[in-house]
C-alpha cells in the first residue's frame, strides 16, 4: 500500500510505501509490517488508525470476491451499495422511529379523548346541579300549592 497521504501515523511506519504481509502456517499465523514481525493487534490498530474499519468489510476485498462482484445482477449491486453506505441501517432506524411516532400519536389521541370526556363530564355535572336546583324549585312550588289548598 502506498502511504503518500500519511494515513499510517505510527513509529513503525515512516515510509511512503507500507508492506503488510500475513503468513499462515499449520500452527502459527504471523504478521509482518515492512518485514518486521508484529502482532495481529498491532496490525488491526494500524489499519483502524488509517481509516479501515472492522465493521465495514468492503475496505479490503477478499480474494475471489472481485469476480463475484463483477457478475452481480443490478438488484444485487444495489443491495450491496445500500449495505455499504448504511442505508439499510437508516431504513431500520426510520421504521423504528415511525413506529414510536405512531405509538406516541396513539397516546396523544388517548389523552385528547380522556380530556374531552372529562370536559363533557364536567358539563354534565353542571347540568345535573342545575336540574337538581330546578327540581328543588318545582318541589317547593308544589308544596306551596298543596298547602294553599288545604
Amino acid at each position: 500500500m502506498t502511504d503518500t497521504r500519511g494515513r499510517f501515523h505510527q513509529k513503525s511506519v515512516d515510509k511512503d510505501e507500507v508492506r503488510l504481509r500475513r503468513t499462515i502456517g499449520l500452527k502459527k499465523d504471523e504478521y509482518f509490517l515492512n518485514a518486521k514481525h508484529v502482532t495481529k493487534t498491532e496490525v488491526m490498530n494500524l489499519l483502524e488508525s488509517a481509516g479501515f474499519s472492522r465493521s465495514n468489510p468492503y475496505f479490503v476485498v477478499q480474494q475471489g470476491k472481485i469476480a463475484s462482484l463483477t457478475l452481480m445482477k443490478d438488484s444485487e449491486c444495489l443491495d450491496l451499495l445500500k449495505e455499504i453506505s448504511g442505508t439499510h441501517v437508516y431504513e431500520e432506524r426510520r421504521c423504528e422511529s415511525l413506529k414510536i411516532m405512531q405509538e406516541t400519536e396513539g397516546c396523544l389521541s388517548h389523552r385528547r379523548l380522556k380530556g374531552i370526556i372529562l370536559h363533557l363530564l364536567n358539563i354534565l355535572s353542571l347540568h345535573n346541579v342545575n336540574i337538581l336546583l330546578y327540581v328543588n324549585v318545582l318541589w317547593n312550588q308544589a308544596k306551596k300549592i298543596y298547602y294553599h289548598r288545604c
